[in-house]
């Protein structure tokens, strides 16, 4: 008896706890399916070959990876940039350990800012090389050089993707720099951001279904283009 008092107590905790996750989740939706939402995605390799002609309308603008590092340049950039018609733009992932310039130099040299239409996107996530203190000041360092070299090179001030806790942790206590910013968080209805930053693009989830792309992607919310456009 004890243990089907015990059983049906749980069936009932569960249901209330199942119900108050829906409720959560359908809010979040709500929020983030208003109608003039400014949705966009980003791409790479990882998503195959995308079928731009089926690609969902409600999609303003893809942002796609388009480097790495000094040397590695994403196999699948020149066929997305070639067939995109939204508005777009390109992404290189920061490797810290590297010369700025040099990724800087490699970015550039693929990617056409005067064919952009959004400004150039410097990835700033942690990666291994980030977990010894004294690697940080390097990385921040080759950080502040690949920025300057694209300011100067270009004339438009590159966006940094990046995670609020991540930026906070490993790049603000040797950087000030503020910057438009691209942030990445899952979990909450607004994204936590760096202490000294706004967003202007939030990647919210990466698991979105999109029409002509196979697998999942990620999926992202902005504020106002205005903010992100090459002027």
């Amino acid at each position: 008896m004890k243990q089907l008092l015990f059983l049906i107590f749980l069936s009932f905790f569960t249901l209330i706890s199942d119900a108050q996750v829906m409720l959560q989740t359908v809010e979040i939706v709500e929020e983030k399916s208003k109608p003039d939402t400014i949705y966009g995605i980003d791409v790479s390799v990882y998503q195959g070959k995308i079928d731009y002609s089926k690609l969902d309308t409600s999609i303003n603008f893809v942002i796609m990876k388009v480097s790495e590092g000094t040397n590695r340049v994403d196999l699948r950039f020149k066929y997305n940039w070639e067939n995109c018609d939204k508005l777009k733009g390109g992404y290189h992932f920061f490797r810290p350990q590297f010369s700025g310039i040099k990724q800087a130099k490699l970015f550039l040299s693929n990617l056409s800012v005067h064919t952009s239409n959004i400004r150039p996107v410097i990835d700033v996530e942690w990666t291994p090389y980030w977990t010894l203190k004294k690697h940080r000041k390097e990385g921040v360092k080759n950080l502040k050089q690949m920025i300057e070299y694209i300011r100067n090179e270009t004339g438009v001030e590159p966006i940094i993707y990046t995670g609020g806790w991540f930026w906070d942790s490993f790049i603000a206590p040797y950087y000030d720099g503020y910057h438009t910013l691209w942030v990445a968080d899952y979990r909450n209805k607004q994204p936590n951001t760096p202490s000294n930053m706004n967003w202007a693009i939030w990647q919210f989830t990466c698991k979105a279904k999109i029409s002509g792309i196979r697998t999942r992607v990620d999926k992202n919310i902005c504020l106002n283009m205005g903010d992100i456009l090459i002027q």
